[in-house]
């Protein structure tokens, strides 16, 4: 099976002290040894974002740790062409569904765009 996963999951997994931290790892060491866990690239834009917006050498230092961590340990996810046409699809219907304004879906484009890739690529 085939697992992508988002930015805040990889917060999670980056801060022990979060108390999602444990329920994260317990459902990794769930995972087979012939799963694949991908990243998508949109979650190092965003941690990118996050390293450029630290206002402290260490959290800096810690952000460059992570996302070193992430690119070594992960497979990368591009994202996919099928994925553009999910993309409108789910966005359309969720405004639709839920009524919210346009400026307020803006901000959930990333979540839009990673659940769709997630989507294209079962």
């Amino acid at each position: 099976m085939k697992y992508l996963l988002d930015t805040d999951i990889l917060s999670y997994l980056s801060d022990s002290s979060s108390i999602f931290f444990p329920r994260v790892v317990r459902r990794m060491r769930k995972l087979c040894d012939d799963d694949q866990v991908l990243v998508s690239v949109l979650s190092f834009y965003e941690l990118e974002n996050g390293l450029f917006s630290a206002t402290s050498q260490k959290l800096k230092a810690q952000f460059e740790v992570f996302l070193r961590t992430i690119r070594e340990q992960f497979v990368h996810a591009p994202l996919p062409l099928e994925g553009s046409r999910v993309f409108g699809n789910l966005k359309g219907q969720y405004k639709t569904q839920t009524g919210i304004s346009k400026s307020a879906i803006k901000q959930h484009d990333i979540d839009f765009m990673l659940a769709s890739t997630a989507i294209a690529e079962n």
